[in-house]
């Protein structure tokens, strides 16, 4: 069995993110959880675009996603 919590929120300073994402990440080892962690380049322009065949489709392309997954 599998749990999965999704949470949504806007953090008041961009600058904390780093320490967000640390703390998150901390937590995700102690508990022995997976995780990714996301850290692209905010100054260069996202050119994300969603390619497809038969079997599947993937994201491609720089999003400028910061977080942790």
């Amino acid at each position: 069995m599998g749990l999965t919590i999704h949470y949504r929120g806007q953090l008041a300073d961009l600058g904390k993110l780093n320490t967000l994402c640390n703390e998150l990440v901390q937590i995700a080892e102690k508990m022995d959880w997976p995780y990714t962690r996301l850290d692209e380049d905010w100054s260069k322009p996202t050119d994300v675009r969603l390619e497809h065949d038969e079997r599947r489709a993937r994201i491609v392309g720089h999003a400028g996603l910061k977080g942790i997954s």
